[in-house]
């Protein structure tokens, strides 16, 4: 492994240091977009969005971020007030005391964006584009927000009763909660902002001006032409215009896909390349429906631009089914799509302006040639260059490495024509036909640059590093060539060249192509991988390190990380090409492709760690084709073999989409067990198994009736330790169902656990659902004390999310008897216990810690642990997932129980529309019932009885006992009991 080294660590530490910064941005900004959903008014949420523009300015164009975080909480305790004032407020009914305050705001942060964007104007420089801004004037700008806030406490404590002093130091206290445990912040699923105008431009304004316009129509682009002539870099252009700026503001998206491989990008594929892009980490849904959902819920215009669309346009097995969702999203009026392909043949009912790319005129290209060459006689030989750029026909890309190229070889003009003519010649004896022209030229611009003095001591090492970088779509990570190439003595150094001859770039951590020269250097100087000579050496390292983590069982995220962080993307590409080429031979090799199962099935166990998922892979393992089972001598065959190990890698598939609840995840189950049955022989432990997880699966989906089903196919098994958790799982599935046994069922199976199986680690798992089972049957003592006992059996084997969740329950406990300060004592512990993780209950112990707060009527406390929890969530799970749903439902409920119906009724609603998007059923009954309890205040009782009669047929279809709706779910989802109207429709006394 690379050595560490004090200027190494100190980069880290300090590249962990702006990702803190920028993701506790991001979570400001996307704070801030959340309480503009939530204010029932234009002009709150006009001064919202004011707030969000000014931090997305300081995210994507000030360099000294971190001079900003204060700043960034200011604009995140303004918005929380705002909210908190307006809560009970609609349109028409604003005091003038809180007109002029939120004016206030408004005018205070409108002037401090513009005062950073003249500095960012006047401080930009060639290369970064960037600003920095005095530390005098971030005081400034603070000061001013502060008076801002003091503003607030004169006006807004007569207006709404909301002392804006007490709320920011409760903010205060909260905030240094949260940066005692800053680790969650590195792994915020961040959107990156859009990418600057390239730094050597010339000659493309028109062009940049005509999309700008045709943009603003609105109307849909698509910029066509050859490989190499800068269609990307007008892309960047045109989202770096100041009028698109101004119009798009943080609605500007950039998805590239040249680091995708055109036949095998699914519809899957894109839409999760896509959701990346916006922001997205889809979980427990349909990728699709939910960036579409996304896209139409939007308050502005979107600009997406979809980076190199022939890749997903042609060639790919899903080409026409994305040419079709493209028409809907084009459809969508919100939403304007810029393009850039090789290709002219778009999707026909697409309508849009296509602008064909010309070759640089001739003034632009000398000006681009004399920029990279500068050399200082270029003005006097002007004449012998001017032939030369017409002979490249003025194509960018060849322009620019024919230029590098006689930079770092220091060659004078007559060396270039030299070089030039020695190329060209080489390359007109060996090409002709239609692939002539522009390629023809880009491919003596390429050649030349690789035969140049300047790589003459890297040959041919620098031909066979190219060629790895071009098989990778991604390129490969320089930071750890050493393993990856342990024959390339001189590896950086190598780098350091390719990159100045602009044949490689780097792009973060790693060093890859543009596609252009990928597909030259893999046309005329790539062979079969298997004989490029540093393949062998990769292919093992990875091979190696995969069998020998995967067979360790007690592998950690801890101790694979330093080897496989960000090797995902080629390990996964390498098994996918593997198996490809393997299973498409006339005679499969069963050895071999044996072997490219087992290195799949390593590689599962792998990112089941890192919760990754690689949807190529997991698509290529569905489509392969199926092999019959065979019997030699009595003894399963290698086919059989082949068999078994391809259902354990769809089971590790599976598993890995269950812990999002992806339904893909039934898929992928039903696949691995079709494929175990076929074998017919001893496989019932395999067979039980899978059933359980597939159970599993669908009692967090809240598909109760079907994982009854499931759940007791397996349990006829004779394996004791799937029997033993199908029976916990069907104990409590039966209290769900309304069944009295369910208690006797859950003792039966903690016996399994303790003494037959004598499976001690397991235990506190089968206590907890024990537990549970109490609760719904309303026996609070036993569940108390089988609680105390969890959380010590939790404690002698580690289980802290086990021991976080059972000392929740004993807080809602301690809540639903009116016990505030039991159940406040008992949620800091359970947040204690959860502190490192920071996984899904310690968010949940911020929302019950708000809940508690809102039943006891302390609705600021509320609001702030309830944006606490959505920031805290969005740094975990981002946006679009189950996390941000479950905060606008909890939202609803405060503004329900504080007599807010106006602001209620919009979060509810947007909760519904997030659930469908979710596919999340129980979700949706549980906001329709809330919703009829609104109705019922507001004297709707037509209305409120068809959304109660909807939530019970959600009910219905989920086999769930309507009485029993929330106890699938936290007490922080519950409405107090003085909201009798669903009781009273199941009892049918209203």
């Amino acid at each position: 492994m690379s050595s560490s080294t004090p200027e190494k660590d100190e980069k880290d530490k300090k590249e962990e240091r702006r990702q803190l910064i920028e993701s506790g941005l991001d979570a400001a900004i996307m704070t801030i977009d959340f309480v503009t959903e939530v204010v029932p008014f234009d002009m709150a949420q006009n001064a919202l969005k004011s707030l969000k523009v000014l931090l997305t300015i300081i995210r994507d164009t000030m360099k000294n971020k971190r001079d900003f975080a204060d700043l960034a909480d200011e604009c995140r305790d303004i918005a929380l007030i705002l909210w908190q004032a307006s809560s009970n407020v609609n349109d028409g009914e604003l005091s003038k005391p809180l007109i002029s305050a939120i004016e206030g705001v408004q005018a205070t942060v409108d002037r401090i964006c513009y005062e950073i964007e003249e500095k960012g104007r006047r401080s930009v420089t060639v290369k970064l584009f960037q600003a920095s801004a005095d530390k005098a004037d971030i005081e400034g700008w603070k000061g001013d927000l502060a008076k801002c806030l003091q503003m607030f406490n004169t006006k807004l404590n007569v207006i709404a009763n909301v002392n804006v002093i007490n709320m920011s130091e409760m903010l205060s206290e909260m905030r240094s909660s949260q940066l005692a445990g800053t680790a969650a912040a590195v792994d915020a699923p961040m959107r990156q902002p859009p990418p600057p105008k390239p730094t050597l431009f010339f000659g493309r304004d028109e062009l940049v001006q005509q999309a700008v316009q045709t943009l603003q129509t609105p109307k849909h682009v698509a910029f066509l032409g050859p490989g190499g002539m800068g269609k990307s870099s007008l892309a960047k252009a045109v989202l770096s215009d100041p009028a698109i700026v101004k119009e798009f503001r943080d609605e500007r998206y950039f998805v590239a896909f040249d680091d995708l491989n055109s036949p095998s990008l699914s519809l899957s594929t894109f839409f999760s390349r896509l959701a990346t892009a916006l922001g997205l980490r889809p979980a427990k849904s349909d990728v699709q429906k939910l960036v579409t959902w996304q896209l139409q819920s939007r308050h502005a215009h979107a600009l997406i631009v979809l980076d190199n669309a022939e890749t997903f346009l042609h060639g790919g097995q899903d080409a026409g089914r994305i040419a079709a969702a493209l028409d809907d999203i084009a459809a969508n009026p919100s939403v304007v799509l810029l393009f850039t392909s090789r290709s002219a043949a778009l999707p026909p009912n697409l309508l849009c302006e296509s602008l064909s790319i010309p070759a640089l005129a001739p003034r632009a290209a000398r000006e681009a040639f004399a920029t990279i060459y500068s050399a200082a006689d270029l003005d006097t030989q002007a004449g012998r260059i001017a032939p030369l750029l017409a002979e490249l026909d003025y194509h960018p890309l060849s322009i620019t490495l024919l230029a590098q190229a006689a930079k770092q070889n220091q060659w004078s003009v007559s060396d270039i024509e030299d070089a030039w003519r020695e190329q060209r010649t080489r390359i007109l004896q060996t090409q002709s036909g239609p692939g002539a022209g522009k390629n023809q030229n880009l491919a003596v611009s390429i050649d030349l640059t690789l035969n140049s003095g300047a790589l003459k001591a890297f040959r041919p090492s620098a031909l066979y590093f190219l060629q790895l970088v071009a098989f990778f779509p991604k390129g490969l990570n320089r930071k750890k060539l050493k393993d990856l190439c342990p024959k390339l003595s001189d590896a950086q150094n190598i780098v350091a060249m390719l990159c100045k001859l602009s044949l490689t770039y780097t792009n973060g951590d790693y060093v890859t192509m543009l596609a252009p020269i990928r597909t030259h250097i893999l046309a005329s100087h790539g062979t079969s991988p298997s004989d490029m000579p540093l393949f062998a050496d990769l292919r093992t390292f990875y091979r190696s390190n995969l069998k020998k983590h995967g067979m360790d069982e007690s592998a950690t995220l801890t101790s694979i990380t330093p080897w496989f962080a960000g090797e995902g993307d080629n390990v996964a590409y390498l098994l996918s090409y593997d198996l490809n080429v393997v299973s498409s031979e006339k005679e499969v090799d069963m050895t071999k492709l044996e072997e490219c199962y087992v290195d799949c099935y390593f590689f599962l166990k792998h990112i089941t760690l890192f919760g990754q998922r690689y949807r190529p892979l997991e698509e290529k393992l569905l489509l392969l084709p199926d092999h019959k089972p065979r019997k030699m001598l009595g003894m399963a065959s290698r086919t059989n073999r082949v068999i078994d190990w391809r259902a354990d890698c769809l089971v590790a598939l599976g598993n890995l989409a269950a812990i999002d609840v992806d339904p893909k995840a039934l898929e992928l189950f039903d696949a691995a067990l079709a494929l175990k049955r076929s074998l017919k022989s001893d496989k019932d432990k395999d067979v039980s198994y899978i059933l359980s997880c597939k159970g599993g699966l669908l009692m967090d989906m809240e598909r109760f009736g079907d994982a009854k089903e499931i759940l007791e196919e397996a349990g006829r098994t004779k394996e004791l330790g799937v029997q033993a958790t199908v029976q916990v799982r069907l104990s409590l599935l039966a209290a769900y169902m309304g069944n009295s046994e369910a208690g006797r069922m859950a003792a039966a199976a903690r016996n399994k656990y303790g003494t037959e199986l004598r499976d001690s680690g397991a235990l506190p798992g089968a206590i907890l659902y024990q537990a549970r089972i109490s609760i719904i049957h309303g026996n609070d003592e036993a569940a108390r004390k089988l609680l105390r006992e969890c959380v010590d059996a939790s404690k002698t084997f580690s289980a802290t999310r086990t021991q976080g969740e059972a000392i929740l329950l004993l807080a809602d406990i301690a809540a639903r008897q009116g016990d505030e300060d039991a159940a406040l004592r008992l949620v800091a512990e359970a947040k204690d216990v959860c502190s490192e993780r920071k996984d899904h209950t310690y968010t949940e112990c911020i929302a019950s810690r708000a809940a508690i707060a809102v039943d006891a009527g302390d609705f600021e406390t509320g609001r702030a642990q309830l944006l606490f929890a959505f920031s805290e969530s969005f740094a975990h799970y981002g946006r679009g997932t189950w996390a941000e749903a479950y905060t606008h439902y909890r939202c609803g409920r405060l503004e329900l129980i504080a007599g807010c119906l106006h602001a209620a009724r919009r979060l509810f609603k947007r909760c519904l529309d997030l659930a469908d998007a979710l596919s999340d059923i129980g979700l949706r009954a549980r906001t329709l019932r809330a919703l009829g309890e609104l109705e019922l205040l507001e004297e709707q009782t037509d209305r409120a009885t068809r959304n109660f009669n909807s939530a019970k047929a959600c009910c219905e279809s989920m086999a769930l006992d309507p009485k029993r709706l929330y106890y699938p779910c936290p007490y922080n989802f519950r409405l107090p009991e003085r909201f009798g109207g669903w009781a009273a429709h199941l009892d049918k006394t209203y």
